[in-house]
């Protein structure tokens, strides 16, 4: 029972839901919160799990292994609706009972998912691990200003600050030029999940985390089939034990475990923890594409880095300064 509470906590699910658990020596026993040394590990293993993706992911796609983009993306998306619909099923979880928010449902899994793997993974597949995260990490950069531009908040002097710097290091990482196609891809891959996250937020507060993750990736399984079951069918039979395993510890590792670690710790995390972790994610990857791949970061990716993470640490962080003032 202990261990099913704990688990609707990690997607936002009522709180009394956490009630009674305990004096759990990572919970304090007077209001169910987590140890701080709980929130910086989950911290901590949300930008190990995102960072991996970057470089197994490539490393799966390489010729090593074979696996397309496509297939890699049908994968996970369907992997990961049939890890969460049996939590979704059996945990009493808000129900979707009007075709409203289908439909609502339905938008969101294109952008969210259909759009996200598919774009993001194309783009990998031609670009470098390193350049995947400099540009994944736009996100909260594009987010701002779809928030600004639909008029549902107003920037700050520092958030416009942030917004600059991490465009001028998206500049240097292209070398002051059109990016090229996979860049190109992984941006609009980072810019159709912010989309996500502005659009999210409603139903997401009405139906839970869990609900609304379930029906998405269930939904851009259908959706998906067509376009991603032609290459599982061709090339599964082909996959090394290799390839295979790749391919499971993507699904579970940096898509399953990362999204339910992400929504937990982001319920206690402050922005500046979050800040502090995401700065590990270049480190992250550099270390696992030198390791794995024989890529090094070029001086150029480095100055890139530095800019764009600074400018989005200063986005991420601008509403807790504020709240300080």
């Amino acid at each position: 029972m202990r261990n099913l509470r704990t688990v609707r906590g990690w997607f936002g699910m009522k709180p009394e839901a956490n009630a009674g658990m305990g004096s759990d020596e990572t919970i304090t026993a007077d209001s169910g919160t987590p140890s701080p040394w709980v929130v910086h590990g989950a911290l901590l293993f949300v930008q190990l799990a995102l960072g991996s993706l970057h470089v197994e992911a490539k490393l799966a796609m390489g010729p090593d292994y074979g696996v397309s983009p496509l297939a890699l993306a049908m994968m996970r998306i369907a992997g990961t609706a049939a890890v969460f619909l049996p939590f979704y099923w059996f945990m009493g979880s808000a129900r979707v009972r009007s075709w409203r928010d289908f439909g609502v449902l339905s938008i969101l899994a294109v952008l969210g998912v259909v759009n996200n793997h598919t774009l993001y993974l194309m783009g990998l597949n031609i670009t470098s691990p390193i350049s995947a995260t400099l540009l994944v990490a736009m996100i909260p950069i594009f987010t701002m200003l779809i928030v600004a531009v639909t008029g549902r908040a107003h920037p700050t002097p520092r958030q416009v600050l942030g917004a600059a710097i991490a465009f001028l290091g998206i500049a240097v990482l292209v070398g002051f030029a059109l990016p090229k196609p996979g860049d190109t891809l992984v941006l609009l891959n980072a810019a159709s999940f912010a989309l996500y996250i502005v659009y999210s937020k409603d139903i997401l507060g009405r139906l839970g985390v869990l609900t609304v993750i379930t029906w998405v990736f269930g939904i851009s399984t259908v959706l998906f089939l067509p376009i991603g079951m032609p290459d599982v069918l061709a090339e599964g039979p082909n996959w090394s034990a290799g390839a295979i395993w790749l391919v499971i510890y993507i699904v579970l590792v940096p898509t399953v475990f990362f999204y339910g670690a992400n929504a937990w710790a982001l319920r206690y995390a402050s922005p500046g923890q979050v800040t502090v972790y995401m700065f590990l994610q270049p480190v992250i990857v550099a270390v696992l594409a030198w390791f794995q791949l024989g890529q090094e970061m070029s001086v150029q990716t480095l100055y890139a880095a530095i800019l764009t993470m600074t400018g989005v640490g200063l986005v991420l962080t601008a509403k807790q300064q504020a709240g300080k003032k």
